[in-house]
């Protein structure tokens, strides 16, 4: 006896926003029992939530139970209205103030802050729910999909360039250069990161006052996160002192871009 899988595809007739529940669909006439059900309702601020879930009523038989089942189901959602695609708005999530400790709620509020445009606009039961975004913008969605095998892109990470941050150009960041490396030179050489970080900390201060940032709610968190760059703009300062007034330190900050620069030959 030869298993084979058979792909069952339906299409359901527009969904309305009305308060209640969504009237059952059948996604199959040859399988009455498999439905789509669901709620909506509306949230105070004029939002609406649609809630879908895919029920299946089919009863296992003794024998042969697995062809009762549903293999790697998908629900895909998107507007009726060709004109109005990009319907799917950020999920707001409950505030926990109260529940949490104050050092992870706090923790949590930063990071609630730089991701504040990699949004969430659905949540699977049992399932990872995949967005496509709408074009330019990371914060609408024009289509949700339930996906049984989740896939997310990290986006590379690399450090800006003397073409992106003009204030970077004449920084040396070779090991073996830095290895080799006067004292005297020290500056000329490390000094432009904290003129680049500099001014970047006054853009970033900037920001914060602008409406189309995104940053009403995040007002205190900002304003930390900029006392955070400051603190680590002195500390930067105070190491370029150190390496200028202490012979040992400077000695020893040779003798590690040394150590790694060999050890990054010896790695390739």
């Amino acid at each position: 006896m030869v298993w084979k899988r058979q792909q069952i595809l339906g299409n359901s007739p527009p969904i309305p926003l009305i308060e209640g529940e969504i009237p059952k669909w059948t996604v199959h006439s040859e399988y009455p029992q498999v439905q789509v059900q669901g709620k909506i309702r509306q949230q105070s601020n004029g939002d609406w939530i649609v809630s879908l879930f895919l029920i299946n009523g089919q009863k296992e038989p003794a024998k042969l139970r697995d062809e009762a089942w549903l293999f790697q189901p998908e629900l895909s959602v998107q507007s009726a209205d060709f004109q109005h695609l990009d319907i799917f708005l950020k999920r707001h999530k409950p505030r926990q103030a109260g529940k949490l400790d104050p050092v992870i709620y706090a923790e949590e509020k930063a990071m609630a802050m730089l991701y504040r445009k990699q949004v969430e606009f659905a949540i699977g039961h049992g399932v990872s729910v995949h967005a496509e975004t709408a074009q330019n913008t990371t914060e609408c969605a024009v289509k949700l999909s339930t996906n049984v095998v989740p896939v997310y892109e990290v986006p590379k990470t690399s450090p800006p360039q003397a073409d992106e941050i003009p204030e970077l150009a004449g920084l040396v960041l070779d090991m073996k250069e830095l290895a080799e490396t006067p004292t005297a030179d020290f500056i000329s050489k490390l000094n432009p990161l904290v003129t680049a970080y500099t001014v970047w900390i006054q853009q970033q201060a900037q920001r914060i006052s602008n409406p189309n940032e995104g940053l009403t709610d995040y007002q205190d968190v900002a304003e930390d996160a900029i006392k955070n760059c400051d603190r680590t703009l002195q500390r930067i300062q105070s190491g370029l002192t150190l390496l200028q007034t202490n012979p040992e330190a400077a000695e020893a900050f040779r003798f590690m871009n040394q150590a790694m620069h060999l050890q990054r030959l010896h790695s390739r």
